[in-house]
């Protein structure tokens, strides 16, 4: 295991690695951090969850790190995302179909929405979501994810459901407990 002090390449200093015909490079700054650059097809490849998503955790981690590391406040500085990355409900746009998603888990976990209007209504407001300026971050994403596995486990008439299939009661506490993670992500990180 190499500490983040050492470098574990033996080299002092940054580094440069690139693809023979030069359609990517890794640029390993000091051993503190490395860069990625790249054609579409590249990057694509090599960061499958995304640019901004990454360029969106390092600032993140740059933040966590800064009291050790404070070059690195100024390297996320000069790397935005694009486009922001909605980290938690918090993040989200109010009144957008993201921000209904959520209000809808909310008061679906509360017990104020009954289980059938809750498995018509939310896959409606995801089918209206794509938004190019909705970019989620990973763990929020997975969450969404969560309930629509969940409903998809769930037959809304209790006479067609088979063996297996979540009841009204099974899809509620699936909810609450991706609520209950929903609002960890609304607390701040500790390093």
């Amino acid at each position: 295991m190499v500490g983040i002090d050492e470098d574990p390449l033996g080299v002092r200093g940054e580094v440069l690695l690139a693809v023979p015909n030069w359609d990517g490079a890794l640029l390993i700054a000091d051993a503190r951090y490395s860069l990625l650059a790249g054609t579409a097809e590249f990057l694509a490849a090599a960061v499958p969850w995304g640019v901004d998503r990454s360029r969106a955790r390092f600032g993140r981690d740059a933040r966590r790190l800064a009291e050790v590391y404070p070059e690195l406040l100024e390297v996320a500085a000069r790397l935005p995302p694009a486009r922001p990355v909605l980290a938690s409900p918090r993040d989200v746009e109010p009144g957008s179909a993201l921000a209904e998603q959520v209000r809808l888990m909310e008061s679906f976990a509360e017990g104020s929405i009954a289980a059938p209007d809750f498995a018509r209504a939310w896959p409606a407001a995801r089918r209206r979501r794509p938004h190019p300026k909705e970019l989620l971050d990973e763990p929020f994403e997975r969450l969404l994810a969560e309930v629509f596995f969940l409903l998809e486990d769930y037959v809304t008439d209790p006479g067609l459901r088979d063996p297996g299939d979540l009841t009204d009661e099974g899809l509620r506490h699936g909810v609450q407990a991706v609520v209950q993670r929903l609002r960890l992500l609304e607390e701040p990180r500790r390093g």
